[in-house]
């Protein structure tokens, strides 16, 4: 008899344990699908956020193109833009006509850095200021650089 109660009891233990264990699948069941609904959940609301960016950046290039388009349209139309009261620089060149000769500014200019360097022997770089007296009667000039000046600072023209 003995047996057969200790038999009972296992059996009825081996049902219990079959039971707590079909409740325990159950609900680990029941909570993974609550967890997998949970990320479908969150994995669609991703999807619909990232459809949303990717409609934003769309939307954000095309805005760009048409303002690149419109600044080009704009640029192409646009005149130059002229400085009120001034008038465009005029070329100028003066020439110095005498006993029939013609020197230029530009020779003159040439002639006195020439004199500076070499009969003088200083550096172009030295330079900040230059100053001609021409004196066409005597077909010379005199120069002075940086305000400084002598009889020996003459060039013949």
């Amino acid at each position: 008899m003995a047996n057969r109660r200790q038999a009972k009891k296992n059996a009825a233990a081996a049902v219990n344990k079959e039971a707590a264990k079909k409740e325990v699948k159950t609900t680990v069941a029941e909570e993974t699908a609550e967890k997998v609904t949970a990320v479908e959940k969150v994995a669609e609301k991703a999807a619909e956020v990232k459809e949303a960016v990717k409609e934003k950046v769309a939307e954000v290039k095309e805005t760009t193109k048409a303002a690149k388009a419109a600044k080009a349209e704009t640029a192409e139309k646009a005149e130059p833009k002229k400085t009120p009261g001034r008038k465009a620089a005029v070329k100028e060149e003066f020439v110095l006509e005498f006993a029939g000769k013609q020197i230029t500014q530009e020779e003159i200019k040439k002639k006195v850095k020439e004199n500076w360097t070499k009969v003088q022997k200083n550096k172009i770089k030295d330079i900040k200021t230059i100053k001609v007296f021409l004196q066409p009667e005597n077909s010379c000039a005199y120069y002075t650089i940086n305000d400084e000046g002598n009889d020996s600072y003459k060039i013949e023209l």
